[in-house]
């Protein structure tokens, strides 16, 4: 194994290492289906919208979604709440 791919495989332990270390933050003090949810709302929110998508994950908490019958009810939401 080369050099490179030897750092590509270190950094991303730390990486992982940084995630899960994150996640078992946030389980401290979510629930986990709230936790999986923030997480899913800050990857869809790529680099230039994972703040934005985050605030719209904890104004519109999952607890809140789970109530919501349809599809279409939680896109009506999600928009409305996004401004």
């Amino acid at each position: 194994m080369n050099t490179t791919s030897l750092n590509l495989i270190l950094l991303g332990n730390k990486w992982l290492k940084l995630k899960k270390q994150r996640m078992q933050n946030l389980l401290k003090i979510a629930p986990p289906d709230e936790a999986l949810y923030r997480e899913i709302m800050l990857s869809l929110g790529y680099p230039k919208n994972k703040v934005n998508f985050l605030e719209l994950a904890l104004i519109l908490p999952y607890s809140e979604i789970k109530k919501l019958k349809d599809k279409h009810t939680i896109e009506k939401a999600l928009l409305y709440r996004a401004g």
